[in-house]
């Protein structure tokens, strides 16, 4: 008989967290199985009920954690079809993630090259969705007058790249608070796109 609290929902978000503290302590490649299930709570054979390889493990944590924030962002997006207000939204967005789930970041930023090639192409696939998001804003914005750029795909290319290295250099001991730094990046970032309506 399945006690209480060992459900499905509650076990695998605790695997997952234990998972990702452990990747980020020592590394995917040194990432152990048998320390996931001990730290998780349960039998090493009970992890196989989540994922069938230590691979497949890392790969759907990373595609979790993309699909979440990729759904976050687009949630956040919906509700106007202003493209300044839109970059806003997706900037702060960006950067509230990026400090507030810094281990979650550093998985899916850095643990890539770890994934066999099927599960890396379609995590790529889910990393696009990032770009032609911010891409879609940026030309609509370039439409309506709002934004003036020299060159598209660089500049989304090089606003994705300041947002998602926060996790790298953000500490929440640190002096800087998260909304000062979502007010820096927006004025950047504007600069970047020479927004008209700052």
């Amino acid at each position: 008989m399945r006690t209480v609290g060992s459900s499905r929902e509650k076990t695998w978000p605790r695997i997952r967290t234990k998972g990702i503290d452990l990747i980020c302590k020592t590394g995917f490649e040194r990432m152990n199985l048998r320390k996931l299930a001990k730290e998780s709570g349960i039998q090493v054979g009970s992890l196989y009920n989540y994922f069938s390889s230590k691979d497949e493990f890392l790969y759907k944590v990373i595609c979790e954690i993309m699909s979440d924030l990729l759904a976050t962002i687009e949630e956040a997006i919906e509700g106007t079809s202003n493209p300044v207000e839109r970059l806003r939204i997706y900037v702060r967005t960006m950067v509230v993630w990026h400090c507030e789930r810094r281990k979650e970041a550093y998985v899916s930023h850095n643990e890539l090259k770890s994934l066999p090639k099927a599960g890396y192409n379609e995590v790529r696939s889910l990393r696009k969705r990032f770009e032609i998001i911010l891409g879609d804003i940026v030309e609509k914005g370039c439409a309506s007058g709002d934004f003036t750029v020299a060159c598209r795909p660089v500049t989304v290319v090089a606003i994705l790249n300041m947002l998602t290295s926060i996790s790298e250099w953000y500490r929440p001991s640190g002096a800087l608070r998260v909304e000062l730094i979502v007010d820096t990046y927006e004025k950047l970032i504007g600069n970047m796109l020479l927004l008209k309506h700052q």
